[in-house]
């Protein structure tokens, strides 16, 4: 009888577990029939709550804190950096709506370098001053899409910010660490019933099923071996540096 290789997931971290148990997610219903889809159940359940809890960790927070970021620093600047060429342009009406803008802008310093409490008092008082320019020298400017965009990403920023702070207020002690525990344990019941399935029922789907799985499983203990020697290995060098 087929077996499903066995997986030590405590050597692996929480963004790891969702990555490999997603791939098997995947593996399995691109292998089996659909009428198996009912034997994965419990799992992609599991799963799905996993993905969730995890959704609401500092690590998956910060990424997202950072995009959103990325898009304001990005909007400020392209808003500073344009307006101050634009101040140069032969047309009059463009740099006299370009230094309206400049002007704004010119009263904080580069928002984008400091701390995200110090960039977003910054912008949420530079955005009353730009959006009192008025709407014919933005037009005039040229600059409307960016000002907009530089309103949105700062939206979004803050919505994000008000997310994790509601979510931390309402999360569970432990939350993540009990969606993985169930989520391992049904993987490893699923390991046990698909090959016993396989035996019982005889079919391609299954044993190709089981196949690939072991393979994905293979792979990731490639990773983890690599990773452990690695780790030996600067260890090593840590000793060796120490008594030099």
């Amino acid at each position: 009888m087929k077996q499903i290789m066995a997986m030590n997931f405590a050597a692996l971290r929480n963004a790891e577990v969702s990555g490999l148990m997603a791939t098997l997610e995947m593996t399995l219903l691109s292998s089996l029939e659909p009428e198996d889809y009912a034997l994965l159940e419990d799992f992609r359940s599991a799963r799905n709550v996993y993905v969730e809890v995890m959704g609401n960790t500092p690590d998956t927070y910060r990424e997202r804190l950072e995009q959103a970021d990325r898009r304001v620093d990005t909007a400020w600047r392209a808003l500073h950096g344009i307006s101050e060429l634009n101040v140069l342009h032969p047309d009059e009406a463009m740099r006299e709506s370009s230094s309206a803008i400049l002007s704004a802008m010119d009263r904080y310093p580069n928002p984008t370098r400091l701390s995200y409490d110090e960039e977003y008092g910054i912008i949420a008082a530079l955005l009353p001053l730009l959006d009192a320019v008025s709407p014919e020298q933005w037009k005039a400017s040229g600059l409307s899409s960016w000002h907009e965009e530089l309103k949105s990403s700062y939206d979004a920023f803050m919505e994000i910010r008000r997310e994790h702070h509601e979510v931390r207020a309402s999360a569970e002690p432990g939350a993540v660490k009990s969606a993985r525990e169930a989520l391992i344990s049904l993987w490893k019941e699923l390991s046990v019933l698909l090959p016993a399935v396989a035996m019982m029922k005889p079919s391609e789907s299954l044993d190709n099923a089981i196949d690939r799985v072991n393979e994905v499983i293979k792979a990731k203990k490639v990773v983890l071996k690599g990773r452990k020697k690695k780790d030996e290995d600067e260890a090593k060098e840590d000793v060796a540096t120490s008594e030099a």
